[in-house]
């Protein structure tokens, strides 16, 4: 049982999970010719993705943009952000756009050597 180990190897034992799926979806993305963007999630329900400013509580779970209006839930907010992130990184390694096609595997390879730099 998880709740008779101590409290730093409960932790441990938590987040190996957490690094299983993570390698699980990088092998996953690889196999399946798809472009992942690794993210920092620091920040993103504080910020607002149309503008840019500090998000302040509007109630509940609930964020709201002082200087453009923007008003969503947090969570809401957290993966607009962070979907900005990865496509601005796609963009800065010259990735977006071009062929729906799956890239060859001398390709991939090259944008996988790039995602990873």
């Amino acid at each position: 049982m998880l709740r008779d180990l101590p409290k730093d190897h409960r932790k441990k034992m938590i987040m190996m999970g957490y690094k299983r799926l993570g390698k699980w979806i990088d092998w996953y993305a690889k196999k399946q010719g798809v472009l992942l963007a690794i993210v920092k999630p620091n920040g993103t329900s504080s910020e607002c993705p149309k503008c840019g400013s500090k998000l302040e509580k509007n109630g509940y779970r609930r964020l709201r943009c002082p200087r453009c209006g923007f008003e969503a839930d947090r969570d809401v907010v957290g993966k607009l952000n962070i979907r900005k992130r990865g496509l601005r990184r796609l963009k800065i390694l010259n990735l977006s756009g071009g062929s729906l096609t799956t890239p060859s595997a001398s390709r991939l390879k090259g944008m996988m050597i790039k995602m990873k730099a």
